[in-house]
């Protein structure tokens, strides 16, 4: 008998029934830091660590209740108990504290496990019977369409989607040559992260920034106060009709997945309309490996299918053809240092 094998006699061995528990027992966890953050839990230990009875008298929570949701969080790491029975946050759990770090992902946990979320994900067997997002079944509207969201809501998508551009903005600023442009238009650019972070870095390129007349109002507040205000024009209107014109350089970060494929084809072609002959779109996009979405991509494609009309994580081919109805050509695909890729575009 080799080493080897006595090796492997001697791991434990790992029963498959073991494994999909551990799958099936993720909601509840997923849902035990839902509580955890809108409770104000683990803010709660921004002074350091903290008895039981402590934080739940400054919460206001049931003590041994609150203990059983802290036993559940050290379970997965978030928390971690002394000897003297007091609790604190690891390294993991302190990414869920309100503006302790810019590396928070506090926004982007409500954002995401917001009820809206929650209860279409719910109804999810209703999107595979039909292929309609659960959403409008469950709230009787499209997600686009829902003008009806709450103030507080509203800011924490745009926190959540400031989120997603501080943690790619770094790789993407290394990874293509911004100041080879004039003006660089920022399609359905949101509160305007993007296009920002790029002109703080090319001194001297003006921007636009293009989106919805009320996501601009809200952008208008940041960008209006800052020293970018003068080189970075506000402009309000729908992709889906008239996109600025002048631009050298056109780029759209994390949209098209959020559409189906004829919107996806309608957003590039009108792009293309405004663009000239020397004017290059970059497309922002995780694009997949081709074995198969990894578990982060796979729960945004299934956050696509239950909430948007048709949205998908789609790879690299099945967006080059969209490119292609559209009647632009790829130039390049470079995978940046982050999960992000740019796909350069030309006019055919």
């Amino acid at each position: 008998m080799t080493n080897a094998t006595k090796s492997e006699q001697s791991m434990p061995k790992i029963f498959p029934q073991a494994v999909v528990m551990q799958i099936v027992s993720g909601l509840g966890f997923s849902l035990a830091v839902k509580t955890a953050v809108e409770l104000g839990v683990f803010d709660a230990f921004n002074n350091g660590k903290s008895s039981v009875s402590a934080l739940a008298e400054s919460l206001d929570l049931n003590a041994p209740a609150l203990s059983r949701l802290l036993m559940a969080l050290q379970s997965i790491s978030l928390v971690i108990q002394d000897e003297e029975g007091d609790y604190d946050v690891t390294e993991y759990g302190a990414t869920l504290l309100t503006g302790k770090s810019p590396r928070s992902l506090e926004p982007l946990v409500k954002y995401l496990l917001h009820e809206t979320v929650v209860q279409s994900m719910v109804e999810m067997k209703y999107s595979i019977q039909t292929g309609k997002p659960a959403f409008e079944k469950v709230f009787g509207e499209q997600w686009y369409g829902n003008h009806e969201m709450k103030d507080d809501y509203l800011q924490t998508m745009d926190k959540a989607m400031e989120i997603y551009s501080r943690m790619s903005l770094p790789a993407l600023l290394t990874s293509y040559p911004f100041d080879q442009y004039d003006v660089i238009v920022d399609v359905a650019g949101g509160l305007g992260q993007l296009i920002t972070g790029v002109l703080n870095s090319v001194p001297g390129v003006k921007g636009i920034l293009f989106d919805l007349p009320e996501t601009i109002e809200r952008a208008r507040v940041n960008i209006g106060k800052s020293e970018l205000g003068e080189r970075c024009e506000l402009v309000p209107g729908s992709m889906f009709e008239q996109i600025p014109a002048g631009g050298s350089l056109y780029m759209i970060s994390k949209v098209l997945n959020d559409w189906d494929d004829e919107h996806v084809v309608s957003i590039l072609s009108n792009i293309r309309k405004v663009m000239t002959r020397d004017a290059k779109l970059i497309i922002i996009e995780n694009l997949p490996a081709k074995e198969g979405l990894s578990p982060e991509e796979a729960f945004r494609d299934l956050l696509f299918l239950v909430c948007s009309e048709g949205g998908s994580v789609r790879n690299q081919a099945e967006l080059g053809k969209l490119v292609d109805q559209a009647g632009l050509d790829i130039l390049t695909v470079k995978q940046t240092p982050s999960k992000f890729s740019i796909i350069e575009c030309a006019v055919r």
